[in-house]
């Protein structure tokens, strides 16, 4: 039927193998098979393109595939419900001993167009969609090396984009990981721009215990108390927080440093309490400009607060530390 011709270019003269399927009605290209489901279908092989400087050969193959022309193929677990491999592994396999190119796996180029300057960027991203219908809802991180007239640098990017679902900024962590017991963090960045470090000495983890270095920046415009930096107090913790601040009032006139620490605690749900504030440096041109560390109990927070002086702008900035423990260490 008009539905189901096709066209075969047979190399074998027996059985009934056509290698070459020409299908007119879908418009698409067989190579081992006589139903094409695309513009060009390999099946029962891979492929392999070959010139003066080797072979290379793009395929699927399972994970005890050992042709060292394989370079990007399917493997993993079999999973226990009966499943193929479902992991796309890219891979640098020497085909000799000797071979001398063993170290670059995957290269992401960016070349510079012979004339001009454009704006040009290298980028490797992992992206989760979170909804299946809408491209425009995701999470992702970006590992990039830009050329942009407005800034060249090498970064990691964590990026979301909002459609029909809304995203967020996710925390980026270093953990460590066997497959089976608990992760075990090392380093969290996390998505309201802190940085968390998991403590050690010696080699020997604290147990129970957590860790902060973060700056924060505000702009204050008149003698009202404004938070500078806010701290979530988990339950059954007890927290020791520093804070160094500066600040410059935007004409010059006035300048202050502060030294504060502090000890809070929160041991059985709402309730925070503040055990303590030292003010270890007061420096300061007006004696109107403020910095303390205090509770909000309702909210479970510990604030760095400043006060600024009324209808002048006063730039602040400061640098906080924490370390709190929940059991003996």
């Amino acid at each position: 039927t008009a539905a189901n011709r096709y066209g075969a270019v047979e190399v074998d003269e027996t059985g009934t193998k056509r290698p070459l399927a020409l299908q007119p009605s879908g418009g698409n290209v067989g190579i081992g098979t006589t139903s094409p489901q695309a513009k060009l279908h390999v099946k029962g092989g891979g492929v392999t393109l070959e010139d003066d400087m080797g072979a290379g050969r793009l395929g699927f193959a399972e994970t005890a595939e050992s042709d060292p022309r394989i370079v990007l193929y399917r493997g993993g677990q079999h999973c226990s419900a009966g499943g193929s491999p479902d992991i796309t592994i890219l891979r640098n396999f020497p085909q000799s001993a000797d071979s001398c190119v063993v170290w670059t796996l995957l290269r992401v180029w960016a070349p510079k167009i012979p004339s001009g300057t454009p704006d040009r960027e290298a980028t490797i991203s992992l992206v989760r969609d979170l909804n299946p219908t809408d491209e425009n809802s995701q999470e992702f991180v970006d590992f990039y090396n830009n050329g942009y007239s407005s800034e060249t640098q090498y970064g990691m990017r964590i990026q979301k984009r909002s459609g029909t679902t809304t995203a967020n900024y996710r925390d980026f962590v270093f953990d460590q990981y066997d497959g089976a017991n608990p992760k075990l963090p090392i380093m969290t960045l996390a998505a309201d721009r802190t940085v968390h470090m998991k403590s050690h000495a010696d080699s020997v983890t604290w147990t129970g215990t957590d860790s902060i270095h973060a700056t924060a920046s505000v702009t204050t415009t008149d003698a009202t108390q404004t938070t500078l930096f806010s701290l979530s107090l988990d339950n059954g913790r007890a927290y020791f927080i520093t804070a160094r601040v500066v600040a410059r009032q935007s004409d010059g006139n006035n300048r202050a440093f502060y030294f504060r620490a502090a000890c809070a605690y929160r041991e059985t749900g709402p309730g925070s309490m503040l055990q303590g504030v030292s003010s270890i440096a007061t420096i300061e041109s007006s004696a109107s400009l403020d910095c303390t560390i205090d509770v909000d109990a309702t909210a479970n927070t510990a604030r760095v607060r400043v006060t600024g002086l009324t209808s002048e702008t006063i730039y602040w900035v400061g640098t906080i530390e924490y370390q709190s423990v929940a059991s003996s260490s």
